[in-house]
């Protein structure tokens, strides 16, 4: 039994089956542009969605400043030192370069006050090598200026003296290291001179002070 398309005309087949094509593509254009129109859209609405709003950042306070630190308080003046025998070294005070009498630097040292103004305390350190101490005071029962003098090498030096005719002069004695039955008998001034160096003259005696030998001059030059 033949189909109902069958029995149509040729001529009208075709034309049936053209117009159902026409139809097809006509529907799959208005779907390709309503799948692009949405295709299209859909970024737009993601970024709208997506955009975060911008939110005002907080400046940041300013750090507070630091406090300054307290001047420190002098250290005060022991009551039982303010007589003016305790300040007879303090020309000796400061920052000093130590140079010999050819120019040349030997030395770095410093003076201090100890014990609220009852003693001067030396410390040196050789530009070669080695370093030491010492400590100067004015004793009242006495009447006279002490120092004890010592270095890294185990030496131990004990003068006494006074201050007379702008110079500090102190002396002492201790026996000879090199030499057996021989005491050395030690002499060293300090005087102040007119441009602030101190001026150092250090003498030796191996015959009880009847005669001298040099063995140091130099200058105590104030440290830049």
């Amino acid at each position: 039994m033949m189909s109902d398309l069958a029995r149509v005309p040729i001529l009208f087949r075709d034309t049936l089956w053209s117009t159902s094509r026409k139809g097809d593509e006509m529907k799959s254009r208005i779907t390709a542009i309503l799948l692009l129109a949405v295709l299209v859209a859909m970024p737009v609405a993601a970024q709208k969605k997506a955009a975060p709003r911008a939110k005002a950042t907080p400046s940041p306070s300013p750090a507070p400043s630091p406090s300054p630190e307290p001047t420190p308080s002098p250290v005060p003046t022991s009551a039982a030192c303010t007589a003016p025998q305790y300040r007879q070294f303090d020309f000796w005070l400061g920052e000093w370069d130590l140079v010999g009498a050819d120019g040349k630097k030997s030395a770095e040292d410093r003076v201090v006050q100890v014990l609220g103004g009852c003693g001067l305390q030396e410390n040196w350190t050789s530009v070669k090598s080695g370093q030491g101490l010492s400590f100067s005071a004015y004793d009242p029962a006495t009447k006279r200026w002490h120092q004890t003098l010592m270095d890294d090498s185990g030496a131990v030096l004990k003068l006494e003296g006074e201050f007379a005719d702008g110079k500090m002069i102190l002396v002492g004695q201790r026996p000879s290291q090199k030499e057996k039955n021989v005491t050395i008998t030690h002499r060293i001034a300090w005087s102040l001179m007119p441009d602030h160096r101190v001026k150092q003259f250090w003498e030796a005696s191996t015959n009880g002070g009847r005669t001298w030998r040099p063995v140091f001059e130099g200058y105590y030059v104030p440290r830049k």
